[in-house]
């Protein structure tokens, strides 16, 4: 599965079946460990430089895991800070840039899921500093506050912890696991993700 983005807006569609409708998908993994505590590392180096300094970019990836934390399930995610461990199965569930692109012009993430069965024991993103070909560098920025021409970097952090938590991503607007990510939008948890993420993990205990 992979991240993608779209800068001339979105094209609607509508669909119909006799069954219940959901605006949230499952993506078939989970967690399995009891109670659930996951901790994720971001490693920033590669990061072109209108993301920020490399605290900044932390902070936006603990803004993205507290997000999740106020969603309501019982599950605890842990921003274990930064690292220096990138795109690779070594035991840790690591956020890093790659200085380079993905394989369509459009790709600005991609996922690594290692799993036993459905239950998954690693989960690794990375995430591209470059459109196809290198033309440009994409526009990232981490204080929440992105222009219309610039990409948010919460809400792709946002996006991916909750695929790394077992959700899926999903065509309707505004949510955490909205894709694609425009340019110009900021994305945060909806009570449709946090059903979701409740659906997989429980409600929190009190």
């Amino acid at each position: 599965m992979t991240r993608t983005l779209i800068t001339l807006g979105l094209i609607g569609f509508a669909a119909a079946n006799s069954g219940p409708a959901y605006a949230y998908s499952l993506n078939g993994y989970s967690w399995d460990t009891c109670p659930t505590e996951v901790t994720f590392y971001v490693n920033p180096d590669n990061l072109p430089s209108s993301a920020g300094s490399d605290a900044e970019v932390v902070a936006a990836f603990a803004w993205a895991v507290d997000e999740w934390n106020s969603a309501g399930a019982n599950i605890s995610i842990v921003s274990g800070g930064q690292t220096t461990s990138g795109y690779s199965t070594d035991g840790l569930n690591v956020f890093s840039a790659d200085t380079g692109y993905g394989a369509t012009s459009l790709m600005v993430s991609d996922e690594n899921i290692t799993s036993a069965g459905t239950a998954i024991q690693e989960c690794d993103i990375q995430i591209y500093d470059q459109y196809e070909f290198g033309l440009s560098d994409v526009p990232w920025v981490s204080d929440g506050s992105p222009a219309s021409d610039e990409l948010d970097l919460r809400s792709d952090f946002l996006a991916e912890i909750g695929y790394c938590l077992g959700l899926d991503f999903v065509s309707t607007t505004g949510g955490a696991m909205s894709d694609p990510l425009v340019l110009g939008d900021t994305h945060s948890v909806s009570s449709d993700d946090a059903n979701g993420l409740i659906a997989l993990y429980g409600p929190a205990c009190d």
